[in-house]
């Protein structure tokens, strides 16, 4: 017999019709004020990443990258590679990133190597270069893991050429592989906001 008052009658309707068509991707263990605020700012996001690849075209993402991945934890180095070389003489690597893994003591703690393609986009990333780079790069550099920074949305077609790689370099050397795992991450769209805002400081 209580009656409630809805403050936002135009998003109860919408969340109603959401639940209906099964459109409502809400995690489980997430409340529906966090939920909404995920929907809300990802417009925001997408407009920071949009702002990062206007001050920053083509080659002038590098060094901006660089700068925020040199705030990582556990970074230890970051090598502008691509800056130094001609077109196409970069070897598949922007950036070579050498990082920290393992626990500090007892001689358990390693330096391993990440090469990073960055790519200035805008609207979608269909083609796949970057991929076909990152792996030339593990190769020539003998990369623990990959990387690949985009402006642009990520595509159906960009995420199968990254987990086909993955599958490829699992397989023996006579395959043309390298007989082992190798990770490669994917920051793209408004993930690259989430890292700049995250690793940038004061950016």
């Amino acid at each position: 017999g209580r009656y409630w008052t809805i403050q936002f009658r135009e998003e109860f309707l919408q969340t109603i019709a959401n639940l209906k068509s099964g459109k409502l991707h809400k995690q489980e263990n997430e409340s529906a004020g966090t939920f909404y605020l995920k929907r809300e700012l990802s417009p925001l996001l997408k407009d920071i990443t949009k702002k990062i690849q206007k001050n920053h075209p083509g080659g002038k993402l590098e060094p901006f990258i660089a700068e925020v991945l040199r705030k990582v934890p556990n970074v230890v180095d970051v090598r502008e590679h691509g800056q130094h070389k001609g077109w196409g003489t970069d070897n598949g690597a922007d950036l070579i990133v050498t990082y920290r893994s393992g626990l500090s003591m007892a001689n358990l703690e390693k330096q391993e190597t990440l090469v990073v393609q960055v790519k200035s986009y805008t609207n979608q990333h269909w083609e796949t270069t970057a991929v076909e780079q990152i792996e030339t790069a593990i190769k020539e550099f003998q990369a623990n893991a990959g990387l690949i920074i985009t402006t642009a949305e990520s595509t159906d077609s960009l995420e199968k050429a990254i987990e086909q790689l993955s599958g490829k370099l699992c397989k023996s050397e006579n395959e043309g592989g390298l007989n082992k795992q190798i990770p490669i991450g994917l920051i793209a769209g408004e993930d690259v906001a989430k890292f700049v805002l995250k690793y940038g400081g004061s950016f």
